[in-house]
């Protein structure tokens, strides 16, 4: 079950902008759906109702579309990962919130080849940031 938080458009045919929205949204949430890691997380979690949602679309403070996986049984969802789509080349990414980045910003988004290879290290866990592309665990 793939569930999409939408909006209505502000100018033009409201039905016509409406629909290419959709259709993007509909590719967004394909491509974060081909991921394996999510189709596993689906199979796993499948009697506690998995879903993906778009939980933000891009704007001037962020350009990404962020997706939300997670688990939504007694009608309460939890996030488990969030994963960012960007509009212009549909490539996939890692949202890490862990990462000490204050928010929205492109430091804690990582390409999902590094997501997976960084997962596996004791720091990942652990309160870190990036530099120059390398994950810092920092001190407490």
């Amino acid at each position: 079950m793939l569930f999409i938080a939408r909006g209505i458009a502000a100018q033009g045919n409201p039905k016509t902008d409406q629909t290419k929205k959709e259709k993007l949204e509909n590719v967004v949430l394909g491509k974060v759906s081909a991921l394996w890691e999510v189709k596993a997380f689906m199979r796993r979690a499948r009697a506690s109702k998995p879903m993906l949602m778009i939980s933000s679309e891009p704007d001037s403070t962020f350009k990404y579309y962020a997706v939300s996986m997670g688990a939504s049984n007694f009608d309460i969802f939890r996030t488990t990962e969030r994963f960012c789509v960007d509009p212009q080349t549909l490539k996939v990414y890692y949202w890490d919130v862990m990462a000490d980045d204050a928010g929205f910003s492109n430091s804690a988004i990582i390409p999902i080849t590094q997501w997976r290879l960084l997962r596996t290290t004791p720091g990942w866990q652990k309160p870190h940031t990036y530099k120059h592309g390398k994950l810092v665990a920092l001190a407490k």
